[in-house]
């Protein structure tokens, strides 16, 4: 047993000092032997979220959670990797799955903000998962408000610019289109508006 401390104790060593793939390795020495260790699963998940390793972040995540994982920060890496991994499924066409994804995310954001409510990370990765589910201008809000709580986050002013000339044209009657140019690189684009897209479905039966 005193190998599996050892190793726990590198793991967090690592992960405190930003060396995720240490982190990861070290993690999988513990729970090799303790399969459920909550703290370590928490440590590799954020590590793998942090290497841009979507679906294996998200998968020890929910196994931390299992286990009891807590926290703000273990809430939103949980709520950022749904996004994550949903945004990658709706590029591959599996739009119900990542439905389901982006509204667990929202969930998560919002258990986040009723614990801390003046986090902005919170707003704005919930204002991701709101563009998921087409909730345009709810999604330009939380924009809105996380920039308000931080204005260092560069991000959520440039989503709430845009977000802000999706929801003008979405009030004078205007469909707005999803394009997928890559994974995680997606474009709304304004589209016919609502009566003209009425009548050309009408002319075509």
């Amino acid at each position: 047993m005193w190998k599996v401390g050892i190793y726990g104790s590198l793991a967090k060593r690592a992960f405190r000092r930003g060396n995720h793939e240490a982190a990861i390795a070290h993690a999988d020495e513990v729970l090799a032997r303790r399969p459920c260790h909550g703290e370590l699963l928490r440590i590799k998940g954020i590590s793998h979220y942090s290497l841009g390793q979507w679906d294996k972040a998200l998968a020890c995540l929910r196994r931390a959670a299992e286990e009891g994982a807590s926290g703000a920060d273990f809430v939103l890496y949980m709520a950022r990797a749904q996004v994550r991994v949903a945004d990658d499924l709706e590029y591959k066409g599996q739009h119900g799955e990542a439905q389901r994804l982006y509204s667990e995310s929202a969930r998560c954001c919002q258990i986040g903000i009723a614990k801390s409510s003046r986090d902005g990370r919170f707003y704005s990765c919930r204002s991701l998962a709101l563009i998921g589910l087409g909730h345009y201008e709810q999604a330009l809000q939380d924009s809105q408000e996380a920039w308000r709580l931080d204005k260092n986050d560069r991000h959520a002013r440039a989503n709430a610019g845009r977000l802000k000339r999706v929801v003008e044209a979405q009030r004078t009657g205007h469909v707005i289109q999803r394009r997928w140019d890559s994974p995680g690189q997606m474009r709304l684009e304004k589209a016919t508006s609502c009566e003209g897209l009425a009548r050309m479905r009408s002319a075509h039966g």
